[in-house]
């Protein structure tokens, strides 16, 4: 992990709205933060990543939580790209 990603990581973007930690988010914020690095910014990337997570709420297993919050915030992050 690059120092600013251990940086941003203790950030509030890496915790839930009720505080506690969420492993979907952890394993997939700092995937999709490398990825569109210098495209997006880290702190939208958080953004998009925790609301889809939300967004999937209780429909998905907790074990399919990271693959589909990974997949729905990917998404949500190319659209968001310039053209």
């Amino acid at each position: 992990m690059t120092p600013d990603l251990r940086a941003h990581r203790t950030s509030p973007y890496w915790v839930r709205r009720n505080g506690a930690p969420d492993p979907a988010i952890d394993r997939v914020a700092p995937q999709l933060m490398a990825e569109f690095d210098g495209e997006l910014s880290a702190a939208l990337v958080a953004h998009i990543v925790r609301g889809a997570r939300s967004d999937l709420g209780r429909d998905v297993p907790p074990e399919a939580l990271p693959e589909f919050t990974h997949r729905l915030a990917r998404q949500r992050l190319i659209d968001r790209q310039p053209a």
